[in-house]
């Protein structure tokens, strides 16, 4: 009797994952080759045939709603999610569900993407009706199946099935056609976890525990320790049925570093993806949960060591502990290779688009790379280990290399963009004062406000007028030291007395990154605080040399108001000194924010245009004057190449201490910077010149000595908060003779700071030249690209800098 029906529940599998088959090969969707198996089916319609290939479902790394508008429109704009899903519980009203219904129906209609498509339907528990509609009008050979929120009881579990099987009778649908995906949302549906996924194990396709749902339930904090254990249990339970586990939604739309580390975090834990609910966190999504260029290299080693037998242990890096091997360790290497060809594989689906067959659906694809697959490459001989040239992809003939299209606000969340710009690093931007709060007493009580904070100054205020910043700054060599403790420093100014002295100069120099951030620091709590967008630095240049122990003022002097196409905000380029006691000017920078609009009315737009440099630069033609350099200052020194790319080795992390340290050093008062109360620790920022300066320190070891340096601009791109790591890539310019000394040769290179991607990983990008070489793109436009061609790079770009150096020149006989 048990043999018997252990037989029939056997071919009751079986033709629920022959069905499965049936019905990925009638859309053309991703399958392998062995899913005819006896196994549980996976999330896509695969299935297992054994033990040994638990978790060869298909990928499930990003999980992406669709709002109501996309629903009545029938044009999905962004088709790289793994799988979609239409919402029909909370989101919609109750009084529009019938509405939105009529319209899910026609867009599951002509649904033709290779991608699963599911339906979250109402929950049973609290809208048994609504949910019987939803099986009712939305059930069609083009859905996968529904996604079950809040649920919690098996009985529940019973009820959608028993949906779904009627429906599948009525429409003349094998068996099991329709999947399950179950959201555990409630504290009773995880305490009974284990025995909801075995109990529609058949059905299911993928598992995921609703975090803010269970979060409010339980009454802890979202992403605190209750939800990992809570996830742990889910994902045992999850993996014991051999489905993949996905975790909840963020909801900070804009917080791309949050996201992702706790994206890494989950991955870690063992799941498989995330909700995503724009775009921007699909992308994101779908590169954290990828098979890593660390992790496959590793594993590729490993394997090849258990083929060649004899080796029984691994060393990631010289200077790293080895690992011994055994069978877990190569199952698991195996296993990584593995998913990593299953999501090529898929990725290679889904780049194909709308299937031809279906019936057409209006779609609006993201413009796919129309690039050959020739790479120009640079022998990597005569380079130091750390200076490593990487392969720009080469463009066809005739065409351009990248497509892009103007309305980013089409496929990027509100977030992210506010109709012209993407959200830039703040490095001193804040909310306007007027959005601040104020505190209240009592009537017959003080009332205490924010202070000093009058916006009413900058009425007053005309172009050029020289405003005089509220504080002072002796620099003296302590500040130097600390901040080259920080920041790697090869300008000899910089580091060598002798060096100085030999220019006519009494001491050794400050960084010029240190200087920049003071001269710009001291204006924050007057002037760039109450900006609503930090937009970038322009002409920074030291003019004079600074004593030991200077006491140094700072002056401000707007030059140029003009105003947004949206008419919201003005673009204010202001002028930036920073002078000693006798007013000489010893150092320049201009900066451009964004303000609201009209709060420099006396102030327009310059007709002079961006007023640069004219004269030649003193502190230049004092380096100038040394023609004959000592030997281990050109020793070693390598030629660079123009329009090559180069990954430096050197990467800096920016520790909290370090930020809030020259927070308070320099006076950058904004709250972003320093409450760690108000502000979430993927929100609170590092300033953007120490990130600049992150940037560049990193190029130290490759450029060798730099006797002299300006910044020609500086743009903060993306936020980056304390504890990310800061690499770098930089293009080569120009290179040329310096006409007044040819022992030097001046350099420019655009240097790129990257967040949190190890150089290793860089060497093995091919990075758009859109991207690299154009001097005037867009932030939006540069995340479009990214989003179409280099994934692996959308949202990490903290900075780019644009830097002119003289250094000995490689080529000059002594």
């Amino acid at each position: 009797m048990l043999a018997a029906t252990s037989k029939v529940r056997s071919g009751l599998h079986l033709r629920c994952v022959n069905a499965a088959v049936r019905k990925y090969n009638d859309h053309a969707r991703y399958h392998r080759s062995n899913s005819a198996g006896t196994g549980p089916p996976g999330p896509l319609g695969t299935s297992k045939t054994s033990a040994a290939h638990k978790g060869n479902h298909a990928p499930c790394r990003s999980v992406m709603f669709m709002d109501r508008k996309t629903v009545t429109s029938g044009k999905v704009k962004f088709q790289n999610a793994d799988v979609y899903i239409l919402d029909m519980e909370d989101s919609v009203p109750i009084d529009e569900k019938d509405a939105t219904r009529e319209a899910a129906a026609r867009f599951i209609q002509q649904w033709n993407l290779p991608q699963p498509l599911y339906v979250r339907t109402s929950s049973i528990g609290e809208a048994h009706e609504e949910t019987v509609k939803d099986f009712e009008f939305l059930s069609h050979q083009n859905l996968t199946g529904y996604v079950l929120p809040k649920l919690s009881y098996k009985v529940e579990l019973q009820e959608y099935t028993r949906l779904a099987a009627c429906q599948e009778t009525q429409k003349n649908l094998p068996e099991n056609h329709f999947r399950f995906f179950p959201i555990l949302e409630t504290a009773q549906g995880v305490a009974n976890c284990h025995e909801l996924v075995q109990s529609g194990v058949t059905r299911h396709a993928i598992i995921s525990l609703g975090t803010y749902d269970f979060g409010n339930d339980v009454q802890a904090d979202f992403v605190g320790e209750t939800m990992f254990h809570a996830m742990k249990d889910v994902l045992l339970a999850t993996r014991a049925a051999s489905l993949p586990m996905i975790w909840g939604i963020y909801v900070l739309l804009g917080d791309f570093s949050g996201l992702e580390k706790l994206s890494q975090k989950a991955k870690e834990i063992g799941c498989s993806g995330g909700f995503a609910l724009t775009p921007a966190q699909a992308v994101i999504l779908n590169r954290v949960f990828s098979r890593s260029f660390r992790e496959m290299n590793h594993s590729r080693d490993i394997v090849h060591m258990k083929e060649n037998g004899g080796i029984n242990m691994y060393y990631p890096h010289h200077q790293q502990s080895g690992v011994m091997l055994g069978p877990p360790l190569f199952k698991k290497a195996e296993n990584i290779l593995r998913m990593a060809s299953l999501e090529t594989e898929y990725d290679q689906v889904k780049a194909q688009g709308p299937h031809k067959s279906a019936p057409v659906q209006e779609t609006v694809a993201l413009p796919l790379e129309e690039a050959t697959n020739e790479t120009r490459t640079v022998s990597l001989k005569n380079k130091s280990p750390g200076f490593q040239q990487i392969s720009l992809p080469q463009q066809t003939s005739g065409q351009p290399l990248f497509r892009t299209t103007p309305d980013l606000s089409s496929f990027l969340s509100k977030a992210d963009y506010d109709g012209e710009h993407l959200q830039p690093q703040a490095a001193f931007a804040t909310a306007s004062l007027a959005s601040k709060p104020e505190l209240f007493f009592d009537d017959d009580m003080a009332r205490a406000r924010w202070a000093p904070g009058n916006q009413s100054k900058f009425k007053r205020w005309r172009r050029d007028e020289p405003i005089r910043t509220p504080h002072e700054l002796t620099i003296d060599p302590a500040i130097s030291k600390l901040w080259n403790s920080s920041f790697y420093c090869n300008s000899l100014l910089a580091s060598s007395r002798q060096f100085a002295l030999d220019c006519g100069m009494e001491e050794t120099q400050p960084p010029l990154q240190l200087l920049m951030t003071a001269t710009i620091a001291m204006a924050v709590s007057s002037f760039t605080e109450h900006c609503r967008y930090h937009l970038g630095f322009q002409n920074a240049q030291q003019r004079r040399p600074i004593k030991g122990g200077e006491t140094v003022t700072a002056t401000v002097r707007v030059v140029d108001v003009r105003p947004t196409s949206g008419g919201r905000y003005d673009v204010v380029t202001s002028k930036h000194e920073l002078e000693d006691c006798h007013g000489n000017v010893l150092f320049t920078v201009g900066k451009k924010s964004m303000f609201p609009a009209g709060m420099f009315p006396h102030i327009g737009r310059c007709p002079e245009g961006d007023r640069k440099p004219t004269t030649k630069n003193p502190m230049q033609e004092m380096v100038e004057t040394q023609h004959q350099l000592r030997s281990h200052i050109t020793d070693g020194v390598e030629p660079l190449e123009q329009s090559e790319l180069y990954v430096h080795r050197l990467v800096k992390v920016v520790e909290s201490y370090e930020s809030r340290a020259f927070c308070h050093q320099f006076w950058i008062t904004n709250e972003h910077h320093l409450n760690s109360m108000k502000f979430s620790a993927t929100d609170l920022l590092v300033p953007g010149p120490l990130v600049t300066a992150a940037s560049l320190s990193n190029t130290g070891l490759d450029y060798g000595y730099v006797l002299y340096e300006e910044i020609l601009e500086a743009k903060n791109i993306n936020r980056v908060a304390m504890g990310d790591m800061i690499s770098s890539l930089s293009l080569i310019l120009d290179v040329r003779p310096n006409p007044a000394n040819p022992a030097l040769e001046e350099v420019t290179s655009r240097v790129f700071g990257l967040i949190n991607i190890e150089p290793e990983e860089l060497r093995e990008l091919s990075v758009p030249r859109d991207v690299v070489e154009s001097a005037h793109l867009k932030p939006s436009e540069m995340e479009k690209i990214f989003i179409n061609d280099c994934p692996q790079l959308f949202k990490k770009v903290a900075s780019v800098t644009t830097r002119r150096i003289l250094r000995p020149s490689p080529t000059w006989m002594l």
